[in-house]
């Protein structure tokens, strides 16, 4: 016989999530602003060539890899997406997005397990590195 879930334990269920999600520690908050900040400013960086033709691509290669290492990191695939972003450094060192995508493997993993903070200070590093660019 199929016994139907009961309704108010997945109420429960979702009120505890969202009250967890919503007392997340003030440094998870911080690094939250600060990753949709500098989310904004490269992504202005692509659409707004006046600000730094340094920071203009046009490489289909860049594009091709970049890709990649975001479906990569969809997947969970990160290391696969670490081997993407890290050629698009190589090939392009002085611009900021491979530094970028690499230091969102480190939020993907982070976002997978908000309890373990090993990898903040290693995003926070990379993310100085992606505004000195």
């Amino acid at each position: 016989m199929h016994k139907t879930p009961n309704r108010t334990q997945n109420l429960h269920d979702d009120l505890a999530l969202t009250e967890h999600s919503l007392h997340q520690p003030p440094k998870r908050l911080a690094v939250s602003s600060l990753l949709k900040y500098i989310a904004l400013s490269l992504s202005l960086s692509f659409v707004v060539p006046s600000v730094s033709p340094s920071q203009w691509l046009t490489d289909p290669d860049f594009d091709l890899h970049t890709k990649r290492g975001i479906d990569h990191v969809y997947n969970l695939e990160f290391d696969q997406a670490e081997t993407e972003f890290h050629y698009i450094i190589t090939t392009h060192p002085e611009h900021p997005a491979g530094y970028f995508f690499l230091a969102m493997v480190d939020w993907w993993k982070i976002s997978l397990d908000f309890d373990n903070e090993s990898l903040d200070d290693q995003f926070l590093a990379k993310l100085d590195v992606v505004i000195d660019k």
